[in-house]
């Protein structure tokens, strides 16, 4: 088929020309093939200035017109990329041809398939090239080095940049003329590349960035110079004035903006500033990275903060809105904040109303870290209710173990005077030498009784433990020990010291129920440490005995509740007491110069250790 049948058809033709003075030269092409690469083609149709401008014939080859070139022709080039794409219009050149009148055209060819078919545009570029050939030899006779550059992302941010195109003055400018080139990497030819990241991905965030570049001889030929990025589109454009005449000032400025910078990097605190109905932050200094967990460039509106905000904090963050419409001069909360990397800190909000160098209204935040002074401070709390609770407990057994010695010495006193004694006197001394126990227990709490030192062997409080402990063992629950043969003994009440391990026991195995593992392991170590904030722990040496279980252990929001008196998870029943294991426990090591340690994780255990003062020295 040598033509299309439209060309018979004068109308068709006429409509079709139109067309194709509106849209350019147009020519439809059956290509011919070898091996699949174009080797020549049949023209099947073409408009008038189609044919006027490449001199092909409806009817004819494109070999008529190329020759025996024809595989490195605009057209062939053209067709052949497009039917290595079907479906998706493809352009190349732009090419330069010798216009027989004089002077020359600049196009580009554009293809895209329809069947077995390709059409073939021819799309005049002679102007666009020229404006661009102008606007370059503009630049090109600036004294200002500019450089369009295709900035290279990971996750939005810009990691590098490849030079699209550079003037004359970039290529004095630096001392390598080859990184100026098109397809040269900027970061192979900057002697400070971290700093001109932190320029590109400002401008990227949208708002022009500039630096001040100081002498550096092996790297930029101007003593000074003033650098702006800024961003057009999907490109970034580099200008760089020369201001060797103003080396004296700039390195002022330079000192004085080094100088900000490190104050606010040394900062506590991470600063954000902005201004009022705008999306974007003006600035976010560095440190955001420690506290925040994410860069500067992925922090630069505020719902990418809140995006970090706990679900509960949330709407007192939002509030900052309601903050801004009252005019309130001042603002301050504390968020959770959910840093990327999974972990969670507790920051300190506060922002002041400011204004911008433009008279704009706007905002000065600061975010801290205060996760640390909160656990000291709850700590702390936990330890002054604890220091309170003791005295109290210590006055009120002391009062009620009065009470007791009357009682019990008037029961005896009827019991031995020969009269009938009942059984109700009989429950009553036994009640009454239980609460004299209690007592005692509740004073031992509060370091007020004190017991009767003596060298105290750990193995053998172990060995008693484990036996009156082995009544309370289910089938399903495995106890082991762990103690090694030259550990020393403890100076210390052995009563004492029991009542603390069998307590410790007792609770461990509560918490495995029916089945699990409790351990019982001493060793010797050369420092303690303490669950109390004003007693961390000191040197030793010390005996160390841990009692672990791998029950459910204690849930977070309780860690510092367990070390109260009275204060207990379970529920209060004869089995289980009265809540006052621990905190007994608590009493006599420290009476004893020891410390107490509690580590519990949910779903994963309990261990609680306490350390005595090793008796080294047997003398």
């Amino acid at each position: 088929m040598a033509y299309m049948p439209v060309s018979g058809d004068p109308f068709a033709a006429l409509v079709l020309d139109a067309l194709g003075d509106a849209m350019g030269p147009i020519a439809v092409v059956r290509p011919v093939l070898d091996a699949g690469r174009v080797v020549d083609g049949d023209v099947l149709w073409l408009t008038s200035s189609a044919q006027t401008r490449s001199g092909l014939v409806a009817g004819g080859l494109l070999s008529d017109v190329y020759g025996t070139d024809i595989a490195h022709m605009p057209p062939t080039l053209a067709a052949q990329a497009a039917l290595r794409t079907p479906g998706v219009q493809v352009t190349v050149g732009p090419y330069k041809v010798h216009r027989p009148e004089g002077g020359s055209l600049m196009y580009e060819v554009s293809a895209i398939t329809y069947l077995d078919m390709v059409v073939v545009s021819f799309l005049d570029r002679t102007e666009q090239v020229r404006e661009h050939q102008m606007f370059h030899e503009i630049l090109d006779g600036l004294d200002t080095a500019v450089m369009v550059l295709q900035p290279q992302l990971v996750d939005g941010v810009v990691v590098d940049a490849v030079v699209d195109w550079s003037n004359l003055a970039s290529r004095s400018a630096w001392v390598n003329p080859r990184g100026t080139e098109p397809g040269a990497h900027v970061l192979e030819g900057y002697f400070d590349s971290e700093a001109w990241l932190d320029l590109a991905n400002a401008a990227w965030s949208g708002a022009p960035a500039t630096r001040i570049m100081l002498s550096d001889p092996t790297h930029l030929q101007w003593g000074a110079a003033i650098q702006v990025v800024t961003r057009l589109g999907d490109v970034l454009v580099e200008s760089t004035h020369d201001r060797s005449q103003d080396v004296s000032l700039l390195e002022r400025i330079a000192e004085s903006d080094f100088r900000f910078a490190t104050l606010i990097e040394d900062l506590p605190s991470t600063v954000f500033v902005g201004e009022f109905g705008k999306s974007r932050f003006e600035f976010v200094s560095p440190n955001c990275l420690q506290l925040l967990g994410l860069p500067p460039q992925q922090l630069q509106r505020f719902s990418d903060v809140l995006a970090l905000v706990h679900p509960d904090d949330r709407p007192t963050a939002a509030s900052v809105s309601e903050w801004v419409a009252a005019g309130s001069p001042h603002y301050s909360a504390e968020w959770r904040i959910h840093r990327a990397d999974g972990t969670e800190c507790i920051a300190a909000v506060s922002a002041v109303c400011r204004r911008s160098p433009s008279g704009a209204d706007g905002f000065l935040g600061l975010f801290q870290d205060v996760t640390e002074q909160r656990r000291v401070l709850q700590q702390f709390e936990a330890g002054e209710r604890l220091r309170s609770l003791g005295r109290a407990a210590s006055a009120i057994a002391h009062d009620f173990n009065n009470l007791l010695m009357v009682v019990a010495g008037n029961i005896d006193r009827v019991q031995r005077s020969g009269s009938a004694a009942s059984q109700g006197l009989t429950d009553a001394k036994v009640a009454a030498d239980k609460a004299a126990e209690l007592a005692r227990t509740m004073m031992t709490f509060a370091r007020s009784q004190p017991g009767r030192p003596a060298p105290v062997s750990i193995d053998h409080v172990v060995d008693r433990c484990v036996t009156i402990s082995s009544a309370e063992i289910s089938s399903g629950v495995r106890m082991t020990t762990s103690i090694p043969v030259d550990l020393p003994p403890v100076f210390a009440d052995e009563l004492q010291v029991a009542q603390v391990l069998h307590s410790l026991v007792s609770n461990a195995l509560e918490a495995v129920g029916a089945s699990g593992t409790v351990s019982i392991s001493a060793a010797l170590v050369e420092r303690a440490r303490c669950h109390l904030l004003d007693n961390p722990g000191s040197g030793g040496p010390f005996v160390m005995v841990t009692v672990a279980d791998d029950g459910q252990g204690v849930p977070k929001e309780l860690l510092l509740r367990v070390w109260e008196p009275f204060f207990t998870s379970k529920v209060i029943s004869k089995e289980h007491g009265t809540g006052l294991g621990l905190s007994t426990a608590h009493g006599i090591v420290h009476q004893h110069d020891g410390h107490l340690t509690l580590d519990s994780e949910p779903g994963r255990g309990t261990s609680v250790s306490f350390y005595l003062p090793a008796l080294t020295d047997l003398s």
